[in-house]
């Protein structure tokens, strides 16, 4: 994963706290740019949670550190895999970020991830999400 910051001039490799180099998920809220939410992968050949526990990453920094959040998320046998564009964030001032996995669940959070609820499960597999 890479940043840029100037009209894509230059970009940042920001993958230095995460598990691999490869990621697909990203939501960054509109009101904090520096903020950044993945949902982190084991590797580009097994591309599911690392050690079959789900988390996502936050930064609040732009991508220099990162902090793992898994308060509501399955921690055993979550084999899953989030699409680039299952995840988002919606337009409130306090940012809801909401991923959807190929497995058919729908997670959100209203508190900038430190806990996690699920929204809808048992759908067919999600390749998108958005939020108004």
């Amino acid at each position: 994963m890479y940043r840029s910051k100037l009209n894509a001039s230059k970009w940042t490799d920001i993958t230095k706290g995460l598990p691999t180099r490869f990621g697909f998920a990203l939501a960054v809220p509109a009101s904090e740019p520096n903020t950044l939410f993945t949902v982190p992968i084991e590797a580009p050949e097994y591309r599911c949670n690392p050690g079959g526990a789900l988390s996502v990453a936050r930064s609040r920094d732009g991508g220099k550190t990162w902090k793992f959040l898994k308060k509501g998320l399955p921690q055993k046998n979550a084999h899953v895999t989030v699409l680039r564009e299952a995840m988002t964030s919606d337009p409130h001032s306090l940012a809801g970020i909401y991923f959807g996995t190929q497995g058919g669940t729908v997670y959100g959070t209203r508190d900038a991830g430190e806990s996690w609820f699920t929204l809808a499960e048992n759908l067919p597999s999600v390749y998108s999400v958005s939020a108004a």
